[in-house]
């Protein structure tokens, strides 16, 4: 018995990801059964080219904001001027992210990218680069899930302003941790305790030490960064759909997104990401196909295309 449990903590990690896989599998077997694959094939056959060339260019305007934000904290916090460099290691990130859920392992492939540097420091600068996107996320993505849940699914006004003011008192919260030296003495000790909060606590502490002015330019560029990625979204299920309805598609992938974050039991949130799509445009009649269908090609476009790419240059740094 104790050989058992030896290996299951010496495997833990690749323990964790095949569970990750079988959800995953599980999850998409029964969306397809649910669906029926002939109704997916034939919206993948009527697919429109042109809003999917759209799609892929409003990734590339949000991969490129993404870019330019590690490419400052890179300039910033690890001396890294080379454009090169940082795509690299933010690539890297990718390929080692893509089996953990909400990417946190990234930080992996950015350590092997960027060899040459110290792994503390590489590890504290790319929780710094997910803490940003986690806040917009969180606001942003927050805010226009409550506005489609009261839109679109019923939801009280009541509701609505409280959840709202929870949000504010929340970021007030933030406010208080990354702002007050008073508040960080009192009450830093006990939150380090817990692991997440330590990471998170730490990345705030980075985003602090980089000055008021550099900060908001890097939430306005994630910010940006948030908006085309729900746009390339919003393209995808135009392609498949056929309709175009984007005030409902901007709030509904928000939705998708503010959930999902919820909820990393996934390999690469295969599963989830498309559940939730379903979940959510079925309530404003928006066929089932559509949303499955834009969701997975969201994952080949936004997460499984850069991770190959990703993989080919960890390969061959670690040669």
């Amino acid at each position: 018995m104790s050989k058992i449990w030896d290996l299951i903590i010496h495997k833990k990690a690749l323990l964790l990801n095949i569970y990750r896989l079988i959800i995953s599998v599980l999850l998409l077997y029964f969306l397809i059964k649910y669906i029926h694959p002939a109704e997916i094939k034939e919206a993948f056959l009527k697919i429109d080219l042109l809003f999917l060339f759209f799609g892929i260019l409003a990734f590339a305007v949000h991969f490129y904001s993404r870019f330019i934000v590690w490419k400052i904290i890179c300039s910033k916090h690890l001396g890294i001027n080379e454009n090169s460099t940082a795509l690299k290691s933010l690539l890297g990130g990718y390929a080692s992210g893509i089996t953990t859920p909400l990417r946190v392992g990234d930080f992996l492939g950015r350590v092997i990218m960027l060899d040459h540097k110290k792994a503390a420091d590489i590890t504290a600068a790319t929780s710094l680069d997910r803490v940003i996107p986690y806040l917009v996320l969180f606001f942003a993505g927050g805010i226009m899930t409550q506005l489609y849940l009261v839109f679109f699914m019923g939801l009280s006004v009541v509701y609505f302003f409280l959840i709202l003011a929870a949000t504010l008192l929340y970021g007030y919260f933030i406010y208080k941790i990354a702002l007050r030296r008073d508040f960080i003495r009192k009450y830093y000790t006990r939150l380090y305790r817990f692991e997440m909060m330590k990471q998170f606590l730490d990345s705030l502490r980075a985003l602090k030490l980089l000055g008021k002015k550099l900060i908001e330019k890097l939430f306005l560029i994630t910010f940006i960064s948030f908006l085309f990625n729900c746009l390339e979204y919003a393209f995808l299920m135009a392609a498949f759909s056929g309709d175009y309805d984007f005030h409902i598609y901007m709030l509904g992938i928000a939705a998708v997104f503010f959930t999902k974050s919820f909820i990393p039991v996934a390999f690469g949130e295969v599963g989830v990401r498309e559940g939730l799509a379903v979940f959510y445009f079925s309530q404003v009649g928006i066929h089932y196909s559509a949303a499955f269908n834009s969701a997975v090609m969201l994952f080949i476009i936004n997460i499984a295309l850069p991770a190959l790419i990703g993989g080919y240059l960890v390969l061959r740094k670690k040669k």
